[in-house]
């Protein structure tokens, strides 16, 4: 019998945006694990106050884009899409980062699980 993938990753943390204004290329923190953990990121919700792209980084590698949403329209909203089994940052105590393609005021939410390292 087929088992439910989504059933072994349930959200369990949910990190507010409450409009954070972001300047191009200056990456802002939007998730701190708890000591010893690792952040699976398992969706967003974003809306952009400018036409941008909205980009996630893992602070572990400074400037690599690990997911990013489509250029977005001005108060765009954009909803993450099906990351399977989610996007795992690479080391314990990693933040997630957000980046933007043009500077913009960042609202909504972003959710996963922190998991022992």
């Amino acid at each position: 019998m087929p088992t439910d993938r989504k059933a072994a990753y349930r959200a369990s943390t949910f990190k507010m945006i409450d409009a954070n204004a972001i300047t191009a290329g200056t990456e802002e923190t939007v998730w701190t694990p708890q000591s010893g953990s690792k952040i699976r990121l398992l969706g967003w919700c974003l809306s952009a106050s400018a036409a941008t792209a909205i980009e996630f980084q893992d602070s572990a590698a400074s400037g690599t884009v690990i997911a990013q949403t489509p250029l977005l329209a001005i108060a765009g909203v954009h909803n993450s899409p099906d990351l399977g089994d989610g996007i795992v940052l690479s080391a314990a105590d990693g933040t997630l980062e957000l980046d933007v393609t043009a500077n913009a005021t960042i609202s909504g939410m972003v959710w996963g699980i922190e998991e022992p390292s």
